[in-house]
């Protein structure tokens, strides 16, 4: 929803009620908003062990990203962990973009995160993937990757003469005892382990052309 110009984020879940003919009329079992919902907009839920894990992502002066998790029965906030802030990762704009400070450069763009054993991996899309405790929301470990940068309209490099701009809103997937991330703010896929060893997480990255 918007107002003045605005978002606002609002997390509904829909009760679709028992399968009866005719079908039930679906209700709203509950809602939750962010605590700045002029400025914040959800990402994409993903439902694990009782719990709504979603990502948060706030504009202002600076964007900001978290992961918020909502009880699943009655949509009471339990935790918000914040992951990445804009003074953090660099700025992000593509080729094909409008470079606009408010529109583009601030923009958090992420995929679905993934839920494992216990650990949520979220890919931000502002620069960090982080992995979360999903029992009491501590943060275990981030990761920062390489972001598009920003180009003027009218120029471009002949080595980005076949860049996409990015890949596009991407979950985060497993693969064995790996993690496969291609943010849609950045031109590489990344293959990571589940947690950082003595060399950190990376194990592959390839920019696709």
């Amino acid at each position: 929803r918007r107002s003045r110009g605005r978002r606002q984020a609002r997390l509904l879940a829909v009760d679709l009620g028992p399968a009866t003919d005719p079908p039930a009329k679906p209700r709203v079992a509950w809602s939750a908003r962010a605590e700045s919902p002029e400025s914040s907009v959800f990402g994409t839920p993903v439902i694990a062990g009782g719990r709504v894990f979603v990502p948060v992502a706030r504009g202002g002066l600076q964007t900001e990203v978290a992961l918020a998790a909502y009880a699943l029965d009655d949509g009471r906030l339990l935790f918000e962990t914040p992951l990445a802030r804009g003074s953090q990762p660099l700025r992000f704009a593509s080729r094909r973009a409008e470079i606009h400070v408010d529109d583009v450069d601030k923009r958090a763009r992420e995929g679905a995160l993934l839920v494992h054993q216990g650990v949520v991996y979220v890919c931000t899309g502002f620069g960090v993937l982080a992995a979360v405790d999903g029992l009491t929301g501590a943060l275990r470990h981030t990761f920062r990757y390489d972001r598009v940068f920003s180009q003027e309209q009218s120029t471009f490099d002949p080595a980005f003469l076949f860049d996409s701009g990015a890949w596009d809103h991407e979950p985060v997937r497993l693969h064995g005892e790996r993690l496969v991330i291609a943010p849609s703010d950045s031109r590489f896929l990344y293959m990571l382990a589940l947690e950082p060893g003595a060399e950190g997480h990376l194990i592959r990255e390839d920019p696709i052309e």
